[in-house]
């Protein structure tokens, strides 16, 4: 899922897909509407962050 999202909004950041690219892929409920798959290596959590307070 997260491959999907990252491929996805890449994508739409280098205007390989306009800005409802996004909403047309939710929309249709179905992970084969996006092409645009992220790699399966490279990913890092760098932080989560709820509210004010940070973790690293």
């Amino acid at each position: 899922m997260v491959r999907s999202i990252v491929g996805l909004l890449e994508a739409v950041g280098h205007d390989r897909r306009g800005p409802g690219g996004m909403d047309e892929v939710l929309r249709s409920r179905d992970r084969s509407a996006n092409s645009n798959v992220a790699p399966p290596h490279g990913l890092t959590l760098w932080r989560v962050s709820y509210g004010t307070e940070t973790t690293p």
